[in-house]
């Protein structure tokens, strides 16, 4: 049997890195660095990425262990700029120290320039270092995973989703209602947006760990001009929901992917 923990050492020398990493040993690397997504909805999620080019800047809000940071530098662009913000302390888990920083920086490929701001994102001092960063470039790629309170995740969708690119993606965890866990309300937020957009959910609610319904990524597609939902609905695009039928392999073992249907349908 293979464990995660062995990911790294069978799976990154046959790979290497960028878009030769399949779906799955790329979602598989990212939890052996601690990501705690579901397994088949990061890899949900890392399929999109390759499909939307290019991600030459990468925003990621709530970056806790950096698995999900490391897996974004293994997408990105080589020259491409990667941001992470977190809260020292967070309440929702977030937060790094300043050595664990250095370590985070070993996930940079050659070439990419990364950043880490711990800082709290509502804070407009936080937006502006970000801007100083970015010098106008505009984001190509917004993960959203920090604060999970309703005002938390509006806040950071608010100051922001203006500085995605038409085009660009937003992605959110823990859209999945959290019957368990009250507090976190990313799903409240997500259902009150998601139909204004073009979107896509990676989602498996049965796969509870015993936890209780939790987890779950939404996805949304930047609009042209003003970050705002469009008036006219007829300019609304077709909403895509992914939606997984099969039981995704072990942690523990080397199981073929399940399988992701893509369904259209008009919000």
């Amino acid at each position: 049997m293979v464990e995660i923990r062995d990911v790294e050492r069978l799976v990154l020398p046959r790979l290497g890195t960028g878009l030769r990493w399949s779906d799955r040993a790329l979602a598989w690397a990212a939890l052996s660095h601690g990501a705690t997504q579901k397994t088949h909805e990061l890899r949900g999620l890392i399929g999109l990425l390759k499909r939307h080019r290019p991600l030459a800047c990468v925003v990621e809000i709530g970056t806790a262990s950096g698995g999900t940071f490391f897996a974004w530098c293994q997408l990105a662009e080589p020259r491409a700029t990667l941001v992470s913000i977190d809260l020292p302390g967070g309440e929702f888990g977030g937060g790094y120290s300043e050595h664990h920083v250095e370590r985070l920086r070993t996930y940079a490929r050659r070439g990419q320039e990364t950043h880490f701001l711990r800082a709290d994102s509502h804070d407009l001092a936080t937006r502006r270092e970000l801007q100083h960063i970015l010098a106008s470039t505009p984001i190509d790629f917004l993960m959203i995973d920090g604060d999970h309170s309703y005002e938390g995740v509006r806040s950071d969708f608010e100051m922001y989703g203006p500085l995605v690119r038409p085009g660009g993606l937003i992605a959110f965890h823990d859209v999945l209602h959290h019957d368990r866990v009250p507090e976190c309300q990313v799903d409240r937020f997500w259902n009150e947006i998601r139909h204004a957009y073009r979107h896509w959910e990676f989602l498996k609610p049965e796969h509870d760990a015993g936890w209780g319904t939790w987890g779950g990524i939404g996805v949304l597609e930047s609009l042209q001009g003003p970050f705002a939902p469009s008036s006219d609905s007829s300019a609304r695009r077709p909403a895509v929901r992914a939606v997984n039928h099969h039981r995704p392999p072990p942690l523990t073992g080397g199981h073929a992917a399940a399988a992701v249907v893509e369904k259209a349908a008009r919000s």
